[in-house]
This record gives structure tokens, C-alpha cells and sequence, in this order.
């Protein structure tokens, strides 16, 4: 699998979550999301770009790549996870619960991410 840093998954995420919303995804929809500067976002996606996760061209659309679209799922996934666990499980406030659950996603292992949306699952959030 590629490594990536947070940084970078916090961009796949927001690129998977922008195209979901809007249908298409454009450099200004991730600067504004991740609340970040354009060329920075530019310099990300050029990077993601270099990993084939992404197909992007300046000032065009950018495309999440077969790979990116996986890796941006399970990001989005993992985050969503989170967020339940502790919204509808442990009752944190939504604003406290996004942030956290988004510090939390890039930590989580895969099998106990698969544990605790089990859990959540059983417990009868998503």
C-alpha cells in the first residue's frame, strides 16, 4: 500500500468527499475544505499526482485514480467511523467529534478499525 503522510490523506479525503458533494473536484473546492493557501493545495496534488492517486492538470479537474479512489474511501471510512463512535456512542459534541476523529483516522489500524465499526455497527450507528 502507499504511505502516505496526513497531510496527504487529509487531500485524498477531501478530494472523495468534494466529488460526492459536488460531482467534480477542483483545486479552490480543496484549498477551501482543508482551509489551506492554493499553491499549497497545488503543491499536495502534485505530490498525489507523482503517486498515481490522482489525475490532475493546473486549473483543470482533478480525477481520483482507481488507486485513490480506494485509499480516499477508506480514509473517508475510517473518519465516518470515528465520528459515530464518538457522536452516538460516547455523546462528544459533533464539532469536537469531527476534529478528533479526524487526529484519530490516521492512527487507526486496520483491524481495529474493522473491530470498531463492528462495534459501532452492532451497537446500532452506521
Amino acid at each position: 500500500m502507499t504511505e502516505l503522510t496526513k497531510s496527504l490523506e487529509d487531500y485524498m479525503e477531501a478530494a472523495y468527499i468534494t466529488r460526492k458533494e459536488r460531482g467534480n473536484i477542483r483545486l479552490v473546492d480543496i484549498s477551501e475544505r482543508l482551509e489551506v493557501k492554493l499553491p499549497s493545495a497545488n503543491q499536495a496534488l502534485k505530490k498525489l499526482r507523482d503517486k498515481k492517486l490522482l489525475d490532475y492538470e493546473k486549473y483543470g479537474n482533478i480525477e481520483l485514480t482507481k488507486k485513490g479512489e480506494r485509499i480516499a474511501k477508506d480514509v473517508y471510512k475510517r473518519h465516518k467511523i470515528l465520528f459515530t463512535f464518538l457522536t452516538d456512542i460516547l455523546d462528544v459534541d459533533e464539532e469536537v467529534a469531527s476534529e478528533e476523529a479526524c487526529v484519530m483516522e490516521h492512527a487507526l489500524n486496520p483491524k481495529t478499525q474493522k473491530k470498531l465499526a463492528n462495534f459501532v455497527k452492532n451497537y446500532g450507528g452506521d
